[in-house]
């Protein structure tokens, strides 16, 4: 189980907007959400068991918690599609519905996000 750091995902938004952000304020803000796809619960199990749904509750957590200045939606479709690759989920011909996804992402969709990833999988 590979997993984004926060600084690795404060260079995706850096990239996405051509600038330096502050990092010490949002240091611990993105490394809150990105304890969140890794929650457990009253057993110690994950809640949510696999790279798909991981990366999609990166994506809406970043979408609807906007830990940055700018361009969290962009941020967060990358972010997803990062962590996806990271976990060895290959997606084929998907650019073209990238606003789906994102739609999923912002309404808080988790079912929808997935569903929409297995879509585009490589089988």
């Amino acid at each position: 189980m590979n997993k984004l750091t926060a600084r690795q995902l404060l260079r995706i938004n850096q990239k996405l907007t051509n600038e330096e952000s502050d990092v010490s304020e949002m240091l611990d803000q993105i490394e809150e959400i990105l304890r969140l796809p890794y929650q457990q619960d009253g057993k110690f199990a994950y809640v949510y068991k696999n790279a798909i749904d991981r990366a999609c509750v990166l994506g809406s957590s970043i979408v609807r918690l906007r830990p940055f200045e700018k361009k969290n939606s962009q941020t967060a479709v990358v972010a997803v599609l990062t962590l996806l690759e990271l976990n060895d989920v290959v997606l084929e011909r998907y650019e073209n519905n990238i606003t789906e996804l994102l739609s999923f992402l912002e309404e808080g969709d988790l079912l929808g996000s997935s569903r929409w990833v297995k879509r585009y999988q490589s089988k």
